[in-house]
């Protein structure tokens, strides 16, 4: 897939709300292709069924005027997790210290029975507020089988 970054608008008694959002489709290079979908559409619903605080929130699905799915999700505006240590000058400790809050996320994920698949320090962000947030479920595996 690829992500934008996007505007997500909702009105509600004539007031207007706008916050920006990560916007991911399927790669616009790539034909639509069932199987393709079919694994997109799964990693909505993976995201859809995972509400953590460290973990990137799923907010909204839809179509392209072109047909292909897209899913809203929150934009973290924040730094990978090595960028983030490095930045701060953490020392060892401090970096498993940071490290341990990320655990909770990945435990609630397989509670759920998602694997991630694909932990690695450019799908971990650190919002400006210095919360980690786990992102891109787009290889994971359900119970044992990959989706």
């Amino acid at each position: 897939g690829v992500v934008y970054l996007a505007n997500y608008t909702e009105t509600f008694d004539s007031e207007t709300f706008t916050k920006q959002v990560a916007l991911k489709t399927i790669n616009p290079q790539l034909k639509i292709e069932p199987k393709s979908i079919k694994i997109f559409l799964k990693e909505i619903k993976t995201l859809a069924e995972l509400e953590h605080p460290n973990i990137a929130r799923f907010l909204d699905i839809g179509t392209s005027e072109k047909g292909k799915p897209f899913f809203v999700m929150e934009y973290v505006d924040g730094v990978s997790l090595i960028e983030h240590c490095n930045q701060n000058k953490f020392s060892i400790n401090e970096r498993l210290d940071f490290f341990r809050r990320l655990l909770d996320a990945v435990s609630y994920s397989h509670q759920k029975g998602f694997i991630h698949c694909d932990i690695k320090p450019n799908n971990i962000l650190v919002d400006s507020k210095g919360t980690p947030k786990l992102i891109d479920f787009g290889i994971a595996s359900k119970y044992g089988s990959f989706i």
